[in-house]
């Protein structure tokens, strides 16, 4: 399926709310309740762009956009791209560097055939669940 891409460029209000993402949108207010207040299902955002100053997210908001393989990107005052949220949980070397740490990670020696990637999946996932 394909996957919106929001962007915001006016002051906002992003909530999650029965897990739909909540847009309130206050310059919008003139026109009435209903008009200002939209929904859209959080599965079927792909990214998020904040380009305004005023725009409020929840943190409820950011966690349910990232657990379902969102990213979110922010934007200065002057309308430039300054960090980008994504999420880890595929990334196999970030789950490895928060599982094991650094030094275990940077000590994998690996086979000729096998990527330090492949290995590392190896070590995390026992069939599709994650190993502890």
């Amino acid at each position: 399926m394909i996957k919106r891409t929001l962007h915001f460029s006016n002051p906002a209000y992003l909530s999650l709310k029965e897990g739909q993402l909540l847009i309130d949108l206050p310059q919008l207010k003139v026109l009435g309740e209903m008009e200002s207040k939209k929904s859209v299902p959080i599965e079927d955002t792909g990214i998020v762009v904040l380009n305004h100053q005023q725009i409020t997210i929840t943190h409820g908001c950011i966690a349910a956009l990232l657990y379902n393989n969102s990213a979110i990107i922010t934007c200065n005052h002057t309308r430039h791209i300054t960090g980008m949220m994504l999420p880890i949980d595929g990334h196999h070397t970030i789950s490895a560097l928060l599982l094991y740490g650094e030094s275990v990670v940077s000590n994998i020696t690996c086979s000729k055939n096998e990527s330090k990637s492949q290995h590392l999946h190896g070590l995390l996932f026992c069939g599709d669940t994650m190993c502890s």
